[in-house]
């Protein structure tokens, strides 16, 4: 990687434009703003670089490329060019880079609710839904739906949630990609009890569950997203096992653990 102050302009902005295939969303209003600063003389050198990597593509600094050809004036800018491609999912671009973002920039559908649902599962595989002892990295975020189909989940939740169901569509999608990994075929039959009402019985951990879950909906019950997947599981568990129908559907997160689905 090396790094160069050069006259950046309208032309030159242009051509190293045309080799970003993808990045996040452009703000109009930040151009807008910072080809204002052009245009009035306040533009002033920083020692935040643009940043181009190896195969010509810009990681960081998009904004500021638009508002130089907006402007219509060359203006002095740093240019690091040669820099990994990787680099972009740690990027701060003055604009905090989330997840969202990143998947957005990798061309991935749905970025938000796949972020949501991979962040959802990586804290319930290391048990830290309670505790939020750990954070992930974009990085981690983007790793796990390049190897995992979040988005068939996710698209599933989107059908689900515009039928009616009585939770959210990132609760619905993460609920849905846990279990299909434990038993796919149930899993379908579970979530169509659970988000449809699909030959849900009375008296089962199903009808518990919707009952209260669409109690919750009405604002008669106050329950975190976290109570509610932990709903989901002991529902599943008590369905799976097979025993007795439950007396009860309820999670006390000060006197149990966070449930595991079997």
């Amino acid at each position: 990687m090396k790094i160069d102050l050069q006259e950046v302009s309208p032309a030159l902005a242009e051509e190293l434009l045309s080799g970003n295939v993808s990045n996040r969303p452009l703000s109009k209003h930040h151009v807008s703003f910072l080809a204002d600063q052009i245009k009035a003389g306040a533009w002033q050198v920083t020692g935040d670089p643009v940043k181009i990597s190896s195969a010509g593509r810009v990681l960081d600094g998009q904004h500021r490329l638009h508002a130089i050809i907006q402007s219509g004036i060359p203006v002095q800018v740093f240019i690091a060019s040669d820099v990994p491609d990787e680099v972009f999912t740690v990027l701060d671009t003055g604009k905090v880079r989330s997840a969202k973002d990143v998947l957005g920039i990798e061309n991935m559908k749905s970025p938000y609710d796949q972020a949501a649902v991979a962040r959802t599962y990586l804290m319930y595989r290391d048990g830290t839904i309670r505790s939020k002892s750990r954070s992930y990295t974009n990085q981690e975020i983007l790793d796990f739906c390049r190897a995992n189909d979040v988005l068939y989940h996710v698209n599933m939740a989107q059908r689900f949630f515009h039928k009616g169901a009585p939770i959210q569509r990132t609760t619905i999608a993460f609920s849905s990609f846990l279990l299909y990994m434990i038993d796919a075929k149930y899993a379908g039959q579970f979530m169509d009890a659970l988000c449809l009402g699909v030959n849900v019985r009375p008296g089962t951990a199903m009808c518990m569950l919707r009952e209260k879950l669409t109690k919750a909906a009405m604002g008669r019950y106050d329950l975190s997203k976290w109570e509610i997947i932990a709903l989901i599981i002991k529902a599943w568990n008590m369905d799976r096992s097979g025993g007795e129908l439950p007396t009860m559907l309820i999670y006390n997160p000060d006197r149990e653990d966070f449930p595991k689905a079997v």
